[in-house]
């Protein structure tokens, strides 16, 4: 799929999808949920080191 793709599934423009995909930016909430649904994942999937459930908890964003 293309970013222009994806950007018009999502309602947002190709520079914003393109922002996401290098990690300049994030995408917000209501843009994960649309963006989930247009790729046919689970919004865990696009962030896999967040929601690795083998990771140390005491390095885990929540224990900071």
């Amino acid at each position: 799929m293309t970013q222009a793709a994806v950007a018009k599934a999502v309602g947002r423009l190709r520079w914003a999808v393109s922002a996401w995909e290098r990690g300049v930016t994030l995408p917000r909430v209501p843009d994960l949920f649309r963006l989930a649904h247009v790729l046919h994942t689970l919004i865990e999937s696009l962030y896999p080191t967040l929601y690795n459930s083998t990771r140390d908890p005491d390095t885990s964003p929540a224990a900071a």
